[in-house]
């Protein structure tokens, strides 16, 4: 998850209860996102699913970089999600080329 840090102000000072709602949704936003192109059936949404969910687990890693948290499970869960969804990608290429 995006968490949030414990102070009274976060990133260029916004107030943190607006940090926390971004790093909430954030988070919210990434895991579904990835989830959708695990279980993506189509093959015609497949690659769009697979661009969404990197592009969401993008904007994650850099807020929490931003934001100066160090969380290092969060780090690691998008990490691994992004290496999943670039094997995916990969698997995807090479079973059309195959076709």
């Amino acid at each position: 998850m995006c968490p949030s840090k414990k102070t009274t102000e976060g990133h260029g000072g916004a107030p943190l209860s607006d940090i926390n709602v971004q790093f909430q949704d954030g988070r919210r936003s990434w895991k579904l996102l990835y989830e959708a192109a695990l279980r993506e059936r189509d093959p015609n949404l497949l690659s769009q699913r697979i661009a969404d969910a990197q592009k969401a687990i993008g904007e994650c890693t850099l807020a929490l970089l931003q934001a100066n948290i160090d969380n290092k499970l969060e780090k690691e869960n998008l990490a691994n999600a992004h290496l999943v969804l670039e094997n995916l990608k990969r698997l995807y290429a090479s079973a059309e080329a195959a076709a």
